[in-house]
């Protein structure tokens, strides 16, 4: 696991580009403590950081092929790179190392732009083709590792992180309006958006190309994920992924360093552990994290897994004061960010960093399976009333608590197309919400651009089931999920590994039935707990989803009160000259009172202001 970095340039001198490249490569140290490297030549700088986690004395960084025209840096792993590495001599290639890097550098020597449909794994990586004078970059079909990109005229600069790229720019960017109000709406920014204008991310799945001499950028989707469901009775499908599920996590567990597994209790973290406890040669260690509130507690359902398990396991508990985090962890972010599990999973790769250098999620069980209660809720009610005209809504009924508000939010989710209703359980602030949050000016550039998660919502035409999970896959997952655990990892040096995430696992989850995932009887992910029945306590199947979140609400009714209203009501918030003063002290005293239910919301208000404050404090 890596940092990676980089720009073009034309023609400057040797040590201004080697001073520069250096200065930006060393802000993401934490993604790679234990070693750089850098590459220039007169038309690229190209610079990386080091997490050893394969080939701890040869895998170093940058690495040519045999007659060194071909400069590869690597962010990620390539789990199959072994089998590759095989057919590859078999071809002809020599190899100086036994590191997965190499061997994604021969990979594109033999393959050219294609190699990626060979690889499995995560993974950013960037190819400088000296005789071609051209950059390739790629990003792993799931979006698991991160890679961000600008123009700056002819200059095209790349990097891991926001902060190894802006500083690259002739001049601070501007904020991106319409990033700002995706933000408001879903607590992340979608897609390829980014914070500031003309910054981009490269999509999960796409590959881009730029010709050094011109800058010109092609970009190209090499894989998507598909929901086409195939008849088949339930043991064929069973069979299918209780291999492919067992086979993705002893893929995922070659490593030269130690390695354990994050176990919340839940079903997806469980399966991951049942599978590598078993394939595991030693004591396999495991983490977990509670809350000091039991309704949001899952360890007892840990502990039972731990011991079915038999392994080493360690438990910690986040509690109010864990706020003193957040700055560090917004900075971490680079741009607005406001999912609170960020803070339980900083925590617990802070502490799981202490013991191993590898471990393994359950992250991605939800979006394939069908998981979230959300959809199950909206699977019933589209069951329901799907006969009811839709009329469209009949107000705004805010996050107000009283019975006539929720009723009345009920009655706007049957009487809206699902699609609609979806979008709108989706979103922290409302489109009346933020029309009252935001000053006039502002809130008129908020609608700049596409909505990202109507689009993919409407990629699956016609089958709005499998739609949810496809636009929770290609949104919610890469854009919140994977963006969470990949800086909260990186921030403390740690590498996670997504096995339910095997793109063999994705394509298979796309091709089951839906009724086999969400059943009429309110089971979900029925076959995944099928599959894994046999390896877990039952306990573990039927429990209550818990998530994993801080709860917000709760803290800022008490503990977090009086940071939220002092950070809030400052003048420096006011000043900013983007939010209603009188909005939002509605908000926390009606949310301090009881009126309304507004914890992520002020959550949201409180990540953007702390990380406007760490970007524009100068």
């Amino acid at each position: 696991m890596c940092g990676i970095c980089g720009f073009t340039h034309d023609g400057e001198e040797y040590g201004a580009v080697v001073e520069r490249l250096t200065a930006v490569n060393d802000v993401i140290h934490h993604r790679g403590p234990d070693g750089d490297g850098i590459f220039v030549d007169a038309s690229v700088a190209l610079g990386m950081r080091r997490l050893a986690i394969i080939d701890l004395a040869g895998g170093k960084q940058p690495i040519a092929n045999e007659d060194g025209h071909l400069v590869i840096l690597y962010n990620g792993e390539t789990y199959n790179y072994r089998e590759l590495r095989q057919d590859l001599i078999a071809r002809g290639h020599v190899f100086s190392t036994n590191c997965d890097t190499e061997v994604v550098l021969h990979l594109y020597e033999e393959y050219g732009a294609d190699c990626v449909s060979h690889m499995n794994g995560m993974f950013a990586f960037v190819i400088y083709d000296k005789h071609g004078k051209k950059l390739f970059l790629a990003r792993d079909r799931l979006g698991i590792k991160p890679l961000y990109y600008a123009q700056n005229g002819k200059q095209f600069l790349f990097g891991s992180e926001l902060k190894s790229l802006v500083p690259l720019l002739d001049a601070k960017p501007e904020i991106d309006m319409n990033a700002l109000g995706e933000y408001l709406r879903y607590l992340y920014i979608t897609g390829d958006h980014c914070i500031y204008k003309g910054v981009q991310k490269l999509r999960a799945g796409h590959s881009l190309t730029v010709d050094v001499a011109t800058g010109t950028i092609e970009t190209t989707e090499y894989w998507r994920p598909t929901f086409d469901p195939v008849e088949k009775v339930e043991p064929e499908w069973r069979e299918e992924l209780q291999h492919l599920l067992t086979d993705s996590v002893k893929l995922r567990m070659i490593s030269d360093v130690p390695l354990g597994c994050f176990l919340s209790g839940g079903v997806d973290s469980s399966c991951v552990t049942a599978l590598a406890a078993k394939a595991a040669n030693h004591k396999l260690q495991t983490f977990s994290i509670g809350f000091d509130t039991e309704s949001e507690n899952e360890l007892p359902y840990a502990r039972d897994v731990a011991s079915h398990c038999n392994t080493d396991h360690s438990e910690f508990i986040v509690q109010a004061d864990a706020i003193q985090h957040l700055p560090s962890l917004v900075k971490s972010f680079d741009e607005p960010f406001a999912d609170p599990s960020a803070v339980p999973t900083y925590i617990l790769c802070r502490n799981a960093r202490k013991h191993v250098t590898v471990a393994l999620s359950g992250d991605g069980g939800d979006e394939l399976f069908g998981g979230y209660q959300w959809m199950k809720s909206q699977y019933f009610q589209n069951r329901r009333f799907g006969w009811m005209p839709k009329t469209g809504t009949i107000g705004d009924w805010d996050r107000n608590q009283s019975v006539m508000a929720r009723v009345g939010r009920y009655m706007n989710d049957v009487l809206s197309t699902p699609h609609d209703a979806f979008l709108r359980k989706q979103s922290c602030f409302t489109d009346a919400m933020l029309q009252r949050l935001m000053t006039s000016e502002i809130y008129d550039q908020l609608n700049s651009g596409d909505d990202e998660l109507a689009a993919r919502l409407q990629e699956c035409d016609g089958d709005f089931n499998n739609a949810m999970l496809y636009q929770s896959l290609r949104t919610y997952l890469v854009d919140d999920i994977l963006t969470k655990v990949d800086r909260m990892s990186m921030a403390v040096s740690l590498e996670v590994r997504v096995p339910l995430l095997d793109h063999r696992i994705v394509e298979l989850a796309g091709r089951i039935p839906f009724d086999m995932k969400i059943r009429p009887d309110g089971t979900t992910k029925h076959i995944l707990k099928s599959t894994m029945e046999h390896a877990l306590p039952a306990g573990i199947f039927t429990q209550r989803k818990h998530g994993f979140s801080i709860p917000v609400h709760e803290w800022f009714r008490n503990e977090l009160y009086s940071f939220a209203h002092d950070l809030l009501t400052s003048r420096s918030f006011a000043d900013s000259g983007y939010f209603s003063k009188r909005y939002i002290e509605d908000m926390l005293s009606d949310h301090k009172r009881g009126r309304r239910d507004s914890g992520y919301q002020l959550w949201s208000l409180v990540c953007f202001q702390l990380w406007r404050e760490e970007v524009y404090a100068a």
